[in-house]
């Protein structure tokens, strides 16, 4: 199936991409061909999000109700605050 990865509110800088991948791909499966793909973005600062939620890392395409040609943005994790008062 034909997946459309793009960037969210221009936190990540790559074009509008598309992948063919099996239903059976994660979220994890995708950002890793992101990766590879343009390796100057840093894997571990990434989540996808669908429908403006964010996607699970181990969940499969199909169970999450995502079909061919559907668009994705890929955007950055959200920093925790470690700050103690």
């Amino acid at each position: 199936m034909r997946i459309i990865l793009k960037p969210r509110n221009n936190e990540v800088e790559f074009p509008r991409t598309i992948f063919d991948v099996e239903p059976l791909s994660t979220s994890d499966h995708l950002i890793s061909h992101l990766t590879l793909k343009y390796n100057t973005i840093d894997a571990t600062t990434l989540v996808l999000y669908y429908k403006g939620r964010p996607l699970p890392f181990e969940e499969e395409l199909f169970k999450l109700n995502i079909h061919e040609d559907e668009e994705i943005e890929v955007g950055l994790k959200e920093k925790s605050c470690c700050c103690l008062l």
